[in-house]
């Protein structure tokens, strides 16, 4: 899954090796295409679309709290919490 954030002072270096995010720059000017890491096994994935705290010191920093994505195969419930 990739989101295209249409704000960001973010050099796609600026979330560094160890971060959960990639940041790929467009040729639009202030557009880059965050790609989540993505988390997965042979039950499914998970993904944090949007984590605030991560965003922000990826230099992207908007007022939006966090926001998950995850799919399952057939017959797998995951935890609810």
């Amino acid at each position: 899954m990739k989101i295209a954030w249409a704000q960001s002072n973010a050099d796609p270096i600026a979330a560094g090796p160890e971060s959960d995010l990639n940041l790929n720059p467009t040729r639009i000017p202030d557009v880059v295409v965050v790609e989540p890491k993505l988390i997965g096994d042979d039950r499914g994935f998970f993904m944090e679309c949007w984590h605030a705290e991560r965003f922000r010191r990826a230099g992207i920093d908007a007022t939006f709290v966090q926001d998950n994505h995850s799919r399952s195969t057939h017959g797998v419930l995951r935890g609810l919490h």
